[in-house]
């Protein structure tokens, strides 16, 4: 890294690029509930419920992913010399930064389980 501005955009970028997969994957979360749950009382009612849903879900999966690439363009102020190394670390960053959790999830002890709240309840 040429400086501390352009390492502390990366570090932006990587971070920022977790929030948006989280972001990703809670719209799709609002669209399977909302077939899955139809009858479930909610705090906030979107007009025509399953084409609206699929209208703000889309629009926010699509604002998400257009983040989450534009990313992958490192500003030219920084002079970022290696593009490659750039897109590499966000690449591994990432990857490295999601498969701590997806580990832990699968290598949880079974008594780490929950037994007070069972499927039905919610």
């Amino acid at each position: 890294m040429p400086n501390l501005s352009s390492a502390y955009w990366l570090l932006s970028a990587l971070s920022t690029q977790m929030y948006l997969s989280m972001y990703l994957l809670m719209f799709i979360s609002a669209i399977r509930l909302r077939y899955t749950h139809p009858s479930v009382p909610r705090a906030y009612r979107i007009p025509d419920p399953k084409k609206g849903m699929w209208f703000v879900a889309s629009l926010g999966i699509l604002a998400s992913i257009f983040a989450f690439i534009i990313f992958y363009f490192p500003p030219k102020e920084f002079h970022i010399s290696n593009v490659a190394f750039y897109e590499f670390y966000l690449i591994g960053g990432f990857l490295l930064m999601a498969a701590i959790p997806i580990s832990f999830h699968y290598l949880k002890k079974p008594e780490w389980k929950n037994t007070r709240i069972k499927s039905k309840d919610i």
